[in-house]
């Protein structure tokens, strides 16, 4: 296994799906957008996507983009669907599960070592 590309990988699939909690959270405030918290939230939000970007153009000078991206994105489905269910109490369906599931095993298929 790759430790580093599997950490990198985490690591900003963890903080993209953080960014989509704080969003989701910015959009459940019934305030207008414009309105501070939730315009604090919606920026923070913002600035995590560029500073994921400007991590991830990091990454694919080390990396090759066939191996990290369907990692990183995988792993950034998982995150949000558990960070959905987990705080914010939406519904865990049998056709999410096996989906969110399926997804994993196939960036396992993909991002494997090819050599063996």
């Amino acid at each position: 296994m790759n430790w580093p590309l599997a950490i990198n990988s985490v690591a900003i699939a963890f903080v993209l799906a953080m960014s989509h909690v704080l969003l989701r959270h910015a959009a459940s405030m019934e305030q207008h957008v414009l309105q501070f918290p939730r315009l604090l939230y919606t920026l923070a939000a913002m600035l995590i996507y560029v500073a994921i970007f400007v991590y991830y153009s990091v990454l694919l000078q080390r990396f090759s983009l066939s191996r990290i991206y369907p990692i990183y994105s995988a792993l950034s489905i998982l995150f949000v669907y558990l960070s959905g269910t987990i705080l914010f109490r939406e519904e865990v369906t049998v056709r999410g599960a096996m989906g969110t599931l399926l997804i994993m095993v196939g960036v396992l298929v993909v991002a494997s070592d090819r050599h063996a």
